[in-house]
């Protein structure tokens, strides 16, 4: 989708991948903030990760004109989210599980309630995170206890 969104329109992709958002999560036990770009580009200007999560997406740091941009870009990408051509669904079956980079596939789901699913199961619905920064923590020990 974003580079979709740069070949669409290259000021909604710049503005994305250039403007500083504030995204932060916080409750009892955590307080997570983050100040960064929706699009986030690697060295080489190459799509390195996507940040987009509504429920933590705070303030974009910028001026109330270029504010005006960015809403206009934000609404474009987030109808790229929504274009079924950008979608790939399935159907999961009691048992199976889905591992994903969660900063490089947009994930969701349909509605989802507790009651029966198929052949009357109960429907379970359970979610992990890892964080890169833990995983390659983990690796940089096991190295220094391997070699």
């Amino acid at each position: 989708m974003a580079e979709r969104l740069r070949v669409e329109d290259g000021a909604a992709f710049q503005v994305l991948s250039e403007t500083q958002i504030i995204f932060r999560y916080h409750d009892e036990e955590t307080d997570y903030q983050m100040l960064a770009p929706l699009i986030g580009l690697d060295r080489d200007g190459a799509v390195w990760k996507i940040r987009f999560n509504a429920a933590i997406m705070t303030i974009a740091e910028c001026s109330p004109a270029a504010y005006k941009e960015f809403q206009r870009a934000h609404r474009h990408f987030q109808a790229l989210t929504r274009d079924p051509d950008q979608r790939a669904e399935r159907r999961m079956r009691p048992g199976e599980f889905a591992v994903f980079d969660n900063r490089r596939v947009l994930h969701g789901r349909h509605a989802f309630s507790e009651g029966a699913g198929e052949e009357g199961r109960r429907r379970h619905l359970r979610s992990a995170y890892v964080e890169w920064e833990d995983v390659n923590s983990k690796i940089r020990v096991l190295r220094r206890h391997l070699y």
